[in-house]
């Protein structure tokens, strides 16, 4: 009988864990180096953009064009996949400060298609340092890191990217 009862509680405690790629997307931790290639990841939940995190490792993929699972997902197109490494360390992530959102979007100084159109109040942020080198290469050790910023946004479910570039501090909304 006991066993049945640990059997039946076990069995609860899996159905309400959250899918695996989830919970060890939530796990990231700022500052750890994180790969991408054609065929492994760090990451288990690339091409699954159902969390903001998810979809910036996402969007890393296909920016890159190492990955396609999910880029239509997040909003983009997928060419040619290249055979490389993509290292990035997550340096902050966080969702914007609304506040800080509302200020800049009803400034004076408009802009041809208004003030950071892009931006929603309920964006996610991550400042990523990121450098890409030969498959054949272990490491991308000696590459320079390329100082980056990813913005998405939920849409229909997933989260879809907004903008990415060279990260500049009047880029960042996150506290």
């Amino acid at each position: 009988m006991n066993k049945l009862i640990a059997a039946f509680y076990l069995g609860t405690l899996a159905a309400w864990a959250p899918p695996p790629g989830i919970a060890l997307a939530g796990e990231a931790m700022e500052g750890e180096i994180r790969v991408i290639t054609p065929t492994e990841a760090t990451s288990d939940c690339i091409g699954d953009p159902r969390t903001p995190l998810c979809a910036v490792e996402t969007v890393i993929a296909c920016d890159h064009d190492i990955r396609y699972e999910g880029c239509k997902e997040v909003g983009l197109k997928y060419y040619r996949p290249k055979q490389v490494r993509i290292e990035y360390v997550i340096e902050k992530m966080g969702f914007v400060n609304r506040e800080k959102v509302l200020k800049v979007q009803k400034e004076d100084e408009a802009y041809e298609f208004g003030n950071y159109p892009w931006l929603s109040i309920d964006a996610f942020q991550a400042k990523v340092r990121e450098r890409e080198c030969p498959l054949a290469q272990p490491t991308c050790e000696g590459t320079p890191w390329r100082d980056t910023f990813y913005t998405v946004s939920p849409h229909k479910g997933y989260w879809t990217y907004s903008i990415y570039g060279a990260f500049t501090p009047e880029n960042w909304f996150v506290d």
